[in-house]
């Protein structure tokens, strides 16, 4: 173990610059707030102290206090409060202290198991290759839990013959946990659970606008198997996932909404808009069930044996009509009242990253 101590400099520079004003009248209480962020880079002294111990793979974990002390003001301003007549300057020179924890790769054990082949007699280009592909191999019965953070875009389905109205898309986060356990020659059985919000969308194919809002929360459990394509050299070049999904759609079962909106497009810039669609949507709840398949494809990076990060992509299709809307339009473009409906059945593209935290 040791004590490491560290001094140094660098610049802060906000990344929202400008000035504001804030000011209230209730109860007969009145204050009035002005500041200034200015756009000018700050010079910073850096002062770091740390503790730092080597652990039995070589690697090293530090633990430490750094210290940041800001030059000049990162903003600054007034206050005033009217009936107490009371007034004065606010600032901030942007100066904090923070607790540090690191892990550092040094690669200490990797260059050990080179060097050890080296002195038996392997050349040297040899033992690396030979190193290299023991860090690759993984256990066919090795297991992995692995929180993970993306986006989901959320498909709603469109029916409309005179093909006003398409299908859409809304983009929320995702939050998710996966556990994965090796049964042998390269397979394995998964398990997670997700949180994903779906919005309600609606698109108009004549001008590609959509319009939306945050409808329902599911909660999801999914249950698969995958493979890892892994290569003679115990190189993993893709995983390929499959499985169900099986979840509960938050949405009250009493729910209903109408709505009437008029939408207008004018490209040409005429008096009268090129287009015009009014339309009215009809939406009930038709179900909490969450029910669908997936499909899937990730690639791991090592980072140490025991730590991946993974990058993924899943494609859910929903079987189950969780929301319907029946809908209504007239457009400048077309005659009479025409008539579309559209659903959501928990159909997404996940799009997300993970750390894989090897159990063993």
């Amino acid at each position: 173990m040791r004590v490491k101590f560290s001094l140094g400099g660098g610049f802060l520079q906000l990344i929202n610059t400008g000035s504001g004003i804030t000011s209230t009248s209730e109860l007969g209480e009145n204050y009035r707030i002005r500041y200034e962020y200015p756009a000018q880079f700050t010079p910073l002294a850096v002062v770091n102290i740390s503790y730092v111990k080597l652990l039995k793979n070589m690697d090293e974990i530090e633990v430490g206090v750094i210290y940041n002390k800001s030059f000049k003001d990162v903003y600054s301003g007034y206050y005033r409060l009217h009936n107490a007549m009371s007034s004065g300057n606010l600032y901030s020179t942007g100066s904090n202290v923070g607790i540090e924890l690191s892990y550092v790769f040094t690669g200490n054990r990797n260059r050990s198991i080179i060097n050890s082949k080296i002195k038996d007699g392997t050349d040297i280009k040899l033992a690396k290759k030979q190193a290299r592909q023991e860090r690759r191999y993984l256990d066919p019965q090795s297991s992995f839990i692995s929180p993970k953070l993306g986006v989901g875009i959320c498909i709603n389905r469109t029916i409309d013959e005179a093909n006003q109205i398409g299908n859409s898309r809304g983009i929320d986060f995702l939050y998710g946990l996966e556990y994965e356990h090796g049964i042998g020659k390269n397979y394995l059985l998964t398990a997670g659970i997700n949180l994903f919000e779906y919005y309600d969308m609606i698109r108009i194919v004549y001008s590609d606008f959509s319009s939306g809002h945050n409808i329902f929360k599911s909660y999801e459990a999914s249950f698969g198997a995958a493979y890892r394509w892994i290569t003679n050299t115990n190189y993993n070049i893709i995983n390929l996932y499959t499985g169900v999904v099986l979840g509960y759609a938050d949405i009250d079962k009493d729910y209903q909404s109408s709505s009437t909106g008029v939408h207008t497009y004018n490209p040409s810039g005429n008096f009268n808009p090129d287009y015009i669609i009014e339309i009215t949507s009809n939406k009930m709840r038709n179900s909490n069930f969450v029910c669908a398949a997936y499909l899937g494809v990730s690639k791991d990076f090592r980072i140490c044996n025991s730590i991946y990060f993974s990058l993924n992509y899943r494609y859910q299709q929903g079987f189950n009509k969780i929301l319907k809307s029946d809908i209504e339009y007239t457009t400048n473009q077309l005659e009479n009242t025409h008539y579309a409906s559209k659903s959501i059945n928990a159909s997404a593209h996940h799009i997300y990253m993970s750390f894989k935290l090897r159990l063993r």
